[in-house]
C-alpha cells in the first residue's frame, strides 16, 4: 500500500517538523518538549488567525 495514500494530510510534514525539533533541543524529556512545542504550534496558528481576523476586519471600515 502507497503511504502518500493512506496517511492525513500534513501528517509527514508534523512528523518532520517535531523531529527537526526534537533533534535541534536535544531535550532530556522528549514527550514533554514534543507536548509543549506542539502546544506552541497551535498557540502560534490561534494567534495568526486571531491577527488574520483583525486585519480582515479592519479592512472592511474604511
Amino acid at each position: 500500500m502507497d503511504a502518500s495514500n493512506s496517511t492525513p494530510h500534513g501528517l509527514k510534514s508534523l512528523l518532520e517538523s517535531l523531529s527537526r525539533a526534537a533533534l535541534l533541543a536535544q531535550p532530556d524529556d522528549i514527550p514533554r518538549f514534543l507536548c509543549a512545542h506542539v502546544e506552541n504550534m497551535i498557540k502560534f496558528s490561534d494567534d495568526q488567525h486571531k491577527a488574520r481576523t483583525i486585519c480582515d476586519t479592519s479592512s472592511l471600515q474604511t
